[in-house]
């Protein structure tokens, strides 16, 4: 039995004990829960309400719910009073000044059994702890959206099956708006001749401990346009009941690539002129070969694997050696000549120039090794040539020498002749030896005739060049020159020259030819 206001009221032992049972639970539960008529009427609160508000239950049992956190009226945003009005669950969340801290308000409607709303309960929940969680997390967010927003790289969150859940907008890499590839799979932009092999490479982030795989590849932007990336990527395990994420690093290297290809498109260009250079051309570091074009390997004798690594002195003969030596030690840049040595142990004259040139960080000699053997040969040749036009020179000068002595000793020997010839032809019998001496005087005049013939003979041969000849005059020559034969002969001639006749052309020496 149970004495209340309205008089005594019966109720069961059993019923008693439920009672008693769930008010033990009410007061066991840590968050706040309360009965509300629809007056806003504390029923009743638990044990964790009054000892949040610090009052005894027969101070607010009885009371309007607002009174006891020092409110008078209701609030607009009261999850009690938006369930009065919609007969739902509702659930509110705000931070309360009277008690100093963020509660999650939930009111539950209670109907009776023809479904009118008479009760609502009312669950309080301190989540000051949470919010600060939130709030923390929240911050965290921006704090990590912001470092993602401006590092270098591009950050990704992708889930186990490359599809983008997070997108860090660094310098916009693939665009300025990057909302539009969450949910979109990493390998939808891919480069189709790359996605292979990226597809793999990105299956290692998964088993990846310390080392960090890294990929380079082609990637569409949202302008269409591909361009240079090079991913890191880290596997992400689930924790608490989550998901495996794939987290993505990203770097442009578009300008990397370019330059690489730049380098390699002038590296190649170097090669093609380096091997189609006429000489020899190596790069060597104190005379050690790093480096050398086909032209050395074919002027040689070596294989370009031989001639890589040698001690570039080798290629040089004994006797030139010092000098060489020399020259490398004091960075000598002007080209000398020097004699080779090629593998056979052939010696061969050889032209170097060296240059001193920036390679791979440090500084070396780049040097041209130019077979001169024609070169050699043609100089040789031309000294012989100028020796035998010296000689040549020398022997037109004798020649017109003894074309001018000839014909000076020819005419007073011509006369000497055919004087001679007179003696003998007219001498008395009876002065035999007197036409002896004459016959000797004629046969030596004939032997100096005949050598002045093999002078002359030399010089025509000798001679080759045209020149302008009076005709006046080389006829008054004829006729001086045949002058003493004729009267040998006593024959006179009487010769009247016209000086109008005009000149003739003939080779040096031939106007004498002719009368000889």
């Amino acid at each position: 039995m149970k004495q209340g206001q309205q008089g005594t009221v019966e109720i069961s032992e059993e019923y008693f004990e439920t009672l008693l049972l769930f008010e033990t639970a009410m007061d066991a539960i840590p968050d706040m829960i309360g009965v509300l008529d629809t007056e806003y009427t504390v029923i009743r609160y638990n044990k964790a309400v009054y000892e949040i508000l610090g009052k005894s239950p027969e101070a607010v049992v009885g009371q309007k719910c607002y009174l006891n956190v020092g409110r008078d009226a209701v609030c607009e945003t009261c999850a009690v009073r938006q369930c009065y009005r919609s007969g739902k669950i509702e659930i509110v969340e705000r931070y309360d000044t009277t008690l100093g801290m963020w509660i999650e308000l939930r009111a539950y409607p209670v109907f009776d059994s023809k479904g009118r709303l008479i009760n609502v309960i009312e669950h309080f929940r301190d989540i000051t702890q949470r919010k600060a969680s939130e709030t923390a997390l929240i911050e965290q967010k921006r704090l990590l959206q912001s470092i993602t927003d401006n590092v270098f790289d591009l950050i990704a969150l992708t889930d186990m099956d490359g599809k983008f859940l997070f997108l860090g907008r660094s310098h916009a890499i693939l665009g300025d708006d990057l909302d539009w590839l969450i949910g979109h799979n990493v390998m939808e932009f891919v480069h189709p001749d790359d996605a292979d092999r990226v597809r793999l490479e990105f299956a290692s982030f998964l088993t990846c401990d310390e080392s960090t795989p890294r990929v380079e590849y082609r990637y569409r932007c949202a302008d269409g346009q591909y361009i240079w990336l090079e991913t890191v990527g880290r596997h992400i395990p689930a924790t608490y009941g989550g998901e495996s994420r794939l987290l993505f690093s990203s770097r442009d290297v578009s300008e990397r690539k370019r330059a690489e290809q730049d380098l390699a498109e002038s590296e190649e260009r170097f090669k093609a002129l380096h091997n189609a250079s006429f000489g020899g051309i190596a790069i060597h570091d104190r005379g050690i070969i790093l480096e050398c074009n086909l032209g050395l390997s074919e002027l040689t004798g070596y294989s370009l694997d031989e001639l890589v690594g040698m001690d570039g002195l080798l290629l040089i003969a004994e006797d030139s050696r010092p000098i060489v030596r020399h020259n490398i030690s004091a960075g000598y840049e002007k080209a000398y000549e020097a004699t080779g040595l090629r593998k056979d142990g052939v010696q061969y004259p050889v032209r170097l120039e060296a240059r001193n040139i920036p390679y791979r960080g440090k500084q070396v000699r780049v040097v041209e090794f130019r077979d001169i053997s024609e070169q050699k040969l043609a100089e040789e040749h031309n000294r012989m040539l100028e020796a035998q036009l010296r000689q040549e020179q020398k022997l037109s000068a004798v020649g017109t020498l003894a074309s001018g002595v000839a014909h000076e000793i020819n005419n007073p020997l011509t006369g000497m002749i055919n004087f001679a010839q007179l003696i003998q032809d007219r001498i008395p019998d009876n002065l035999g030896q007197i036409r002896d001496w004459a016959r000797e005087i004629l046969a030596e005049g004939e032997r100096i005739g005949t050598i002045v013939s093999n002078l002359l003979l030399f010089s025509r041969q000798e001679s080759g060049q045209r020149q302008r000849v009076a005709s006046a005059s080389l006829v008054r020559s004829i006729l001086s020159l045949c002058g003493n034969l004729l009267k040998r002969h006593e024959v006179e001639v009487d010769v009247r020259l016209d000086d109008t006749v005009p000149d003739v052309f003939c080779v040096s020496g031939q106007d004498r030819k002719s009368v000889v």
